[in-house]
């Protein structure tokens, strides 16, 4: 189902689903590994690829607290953009992104609080995870996740639409550094995580 065909016949806890999509800055898909090639029968040998010299790994190696109410404002637009009649939308709780060299870990607890039609709509999400990452060859803006593995899986609604998410361990994120912000999209995703560097 498409969530931008959502409007205002939905049932309160697709809206909650909705909400809940919004937070969830994880995966909505399961990984998997690329296949070995099959071995040329020719005998050729491909080149290398070309290695990147990567991108700012000094700036984006840390740890990262999300802007919560820049993200809550992103968040209110994109709801009421699909025609959701949002009456009131509040973020709480944080979500952290620990970076070192080789390891993106991220790690969430966040409550959206929407009132919709006079009806209050509570969606707690809690979830962490982590993998390797690097910075794309052709890219040095881009970093790819290798063997993402969930220490606490996200919990989806069944037959609710998901928001594309902020974070998707299939795909690669574009990520912006600069002394203490970093930013971080998916590039399906609707909203910006820009975060403070805390540690």
């Amino acid at each position: 189902m498409d969530i931008c065909s959502v409007g205002r016949g939905r049932t309160v806890g697709t809206l909650a689903a909705i909400a809940a999509g919004l937070i969830l800055a994880g995966c909505t898909g399961t990984p998997t590994a690329d296949p070995t090639p099959e071995p040329d029968p020719a005998g050729a040998v491909e080149p290398p690829a070309a290695e990147s010299s990567g991108g700012d790994t000094a700036c984006v190696v840390g740890t990262w607290t999300l802007d919560l109410p820049d993200y809550e404002a992103q968040a209110e637009a994109y709801l009421v953009s699909l025609g959701i009649p949002l009456e009131s939308l509040a973020l709480s709780g944080s979500m952290t992104l620990d970076i070192t060299p080789i390891y993106f870990g991220i790690s969430s607890a966040l409550v959206a609080d929407a009132v919709v039609h006079g009806i209050p709509i509570s969606a707690p999400q809690e979830f962490s995870g982590g993998a390797d990452w690097q910075w794309e060859a052709d890219d040095e803006t881009t970093m790819a996740f290798d063997a993402w593995a969930w220490g606490v899986e996200p919990v989806t609604v069944e037959d609710a639409p998901a928001a594309p998410p902020l974070i998707d361990p299939d795909m690669p994120v574009k990520v912006t550094c600069a002394g203490d912000r970093l930013t971080v999209q998916s590039a399906a995703a609707p909203l910006v995580g820009r975060f403070t560097r805390t540690g």
